[in-house]
C-alpha cells in the first residue's frame, strides 16, 4: 500500500512538530525491521514537503521511502470572488490535483 505523509516540520508548531518527529521515527524504524516483536513493514511512504532537504527527513532513506515536494499545480490561483455566493449544488471537480496525485 502507498501511504501519503504532510509532515509538520516547523519547530515552532510545538507538540505537533514533536509528534511528527516521533511518527516519522517510527516509521522509520519499522521500515527497516528495528521494532522488536514486529515484522518489518512492507508498504511505500511518499511524504509532501514543503522542504524536502529538512532535517528530519534525512533518516527517511530506502525503497520504503520517498519524498516529494509539496507544491501542486493547483495553487495559488488568482484572487477570489467573494462577491458572488457559493453554490453548493454544483461540485468543482479538481481534475489537475487527481492527475498530480496520482503521479505521485
Amino acid at each position: 500500500m502507498r501511504i501519503g505523509i504532510h509532515p509538520a516540520l516547523k519547530p515552532q508548531d510545538g507538540g505537533i512538530y514533536q509528534y511528527t518527529v516521533t511518527m516519522l521515527h517510527a516509521l522509520r524504524d519499522w521500515t527497516v525491521g528495528a521494532l522488536a516483536g514486529h515484522a518489518r513493514c512492507e508498504d511505500e511512504f511518499v511524504v509532501f514537503a514543503h522542504d524536502p532537504g529538512h532535517e528530519v527527513l534525512r533518516i527517511l532513506s530506502g525503497p520504503a521511502w520517498s519524498i516529494r515536494t509539496f507544491r501542486p499545480p493547483w495553487a495559488p490561483h488568482g484572487p477570489t470572488d467573494t462577491g458572488r455566493p457559493p453554490d453548493p449544488t454544483r461540485p468543482r471537480r479538481q481534475d489537475d490535483m487527481r492527475r498530480w496525485l496520482l503521479e505521485c
